[in-house]
């Protein structure tokens, strides 16, 4: 399992690695790759994430920081720092000096996630922030909670997803393309509330290339925006080299694409 994940997106892989109760190993991939990459933003955001899923809040804040003095501009990363700061001021009460200066700074990074698509419309968003104003601790972190569910969501393929491509690789002709078009509004619309999230691009360029197989210039748009979000994406650079390959049929290229 461990190989895969440190094939994935530096993210998404933290999250599979915290469903799977695994992120101690997750922590040593992340450490290790920023020893040799220590200007990668998203690898600070990650080695946030697991500190902040731990619960170990101040370090979550340092790294979050970190991230955040690379490019100030992440909504997401403003939105888990925020969370990190509620946290620590929640898990020690009454113990800080410093208590209004906290949550001004979880009030000041929620603020400044607060212009996330996903966020916009989000009625646990709007009432965390409502509790957090008034200094409902507790409450507001459950609602913030909610929240960072939805960001892991995001960034977990939806089932319907991988059910269909299990379909694919069983027997193609089987694959029902109503359920095609479910697939790809439901990315579509992940794709517009996560638009940091290149996993997410990915999957509707497969969608396009291998259900919809005359869509080739959509599959190319989907692919080449996941590889310009990450460019150490490996399998959607992977996927993009096949697709741009002239030389291979359809029907060996999509054997050798990605999931």
């Amino acid at each position: 399992m461990l190989l895969t994940l440190y094939q994935l997106p530096y993210e998404k892989m933290v999250w599979i690695a915290y469903r799977a109760e695994k992120l101690d190993q997750a922590k040593e991939l992340i450490q290790s790759a920023l020893s040799s990459d220590s200007e990668n933003l998203m690898l600070w955001r990650s080695s946030g994430l697991i500190h902040l899923l731990k619960e170990d809040y101040p370090l979550a804040i340092k790294n979050f920081q970190r991230s955040l003095k690379l490019n100030v501009n992440q909504k997401t990363t403003h939105f888990l720092l925020g969370y990190s700061f509620s946290g620590l001021l929640e898990q020690n009460k009454g113990q800080f000096d410093s208590e209004s200066e906290l949550l001004s700074s979880a009030q000041d990074e929620f603020q400044k996630a607060s212009g996330m698509p996903l966020l916009k419309e989000d009625s646990d968003f709007k009432e965390g922030m409502k509790l957090l104003n008034e200094k409902s601790l507790s409450e507001s972190l459950g609602k913030m909670e909610l929240v960072l569910k939805r960001l892991k969501d995001l960034q977990i393929e939806p089932p319907i997803f991988s059910n269909l491509a299990l379909s694919f690789l069983s027997d193609e002709k089987k694959v029902d393309q109503n359920q095609v078009r479910a697939v790809i509004n439901e990315l579509e619309k992940r794709s517009e509330q996560g638009k940091e999230y290149p996993e997410i691009n990915n999957h509707l360029g497969l969608c396009f290339l291998i259900f919809w197989r005359n869509l080739f210039l959509e599959a190319q748009n989907h692919l080449s925006l996941a590889v310009k979000k990450d460019a150490k994406f490996q399998k959607a650079k992977t996927n993009l080299i096949f697709l741009e390959s002239s030389e291979k049929k359809i029907s060996a290229l999509i054997r050798e694409l990605k999931f």
